[in-house]
């Protein structure tokens, strides 16, 4: 597969970094910080494979436990900064709406990993589907989760097109056997 580059910017995908496995805490409560991948295309004729080889490289330098330390100090600095603790709730909600504009990334993928339940549950559930919604800014959402037998890669989209989830079921069915099921969620 080649990219058909059609835009003057990269591809950046946000990867949610796990924290409680890092820092050996057990808490179900959200611990999470965030690392970019950027595919810093620059031809119109790279493959699949370059840009693989590309991601492994990123998330072997950024992965580090030096780089995990940097964006959990960014986050704490930004949730203690005196300056934004007292702007009031509205000025907030109005000041990372305008944010969200300038940063936001092609792309969110989460990796939820395997799903685990209590016996007592499991012979009421077939599957497991996790989706996260597409914001404006943001229209494409990945997620990935694990439930039984079943491997979920869900592509959540609010583009007019399906083309890259198209593109993404035809690679991924010329390397293992997979199922495409296609729903439309009104949320």
């Amino acid at each position: 597969t080649i990219y058909n580059k059609k835009s003057n910017e990269d591809i950046i995908i946000t990867i949610p970094i796990d924290l409680r496995r890092h820092y050996n805490v057990s808490s179900l409560n959200n611990f999470f910080t965030c690392m970019d991948i950027n595919s810093n295309i620059v031809n119109s004729d790279i493959t699949f494979e370059k840009i693989l080889k590309q991601v492994k490289l990123e998330f072997n330098n950024n992965l580090t436990k030096d780089n995990i330390n940097k964006y959990l100090s960014h986050d704490v600095k930004i949730g203690t900064n005196y300056f934004i603790n007292i702007i009031p709730l509205i000025l907030k909600k109005r000041l990372i709406k305008y944010v969200t504009k300038l940063f936001t990334k092609t792309a969110t993928l989460s990796n939820l990993g395997p799903i685990i339940l209590d016996k007592q549950y499991k012979k009421y559930i077939d599957n497991i589907i996790v989706l996260v919604k597409t914001t404006k800014y943001q229209k494409i959402k990945c997620t990935i989760s694990s439930y039984e037998n079943n491997l979920n890669i869900i592509l959540n989209s609010n583009l007019i097109s399906n083309e890259i989830e198209n593109e993404f079921y035809n690679m991924l069915k010329d390397i293992i056997d997979v199922k495409l099921i296609n729903s439309v969620y009104n949320i």
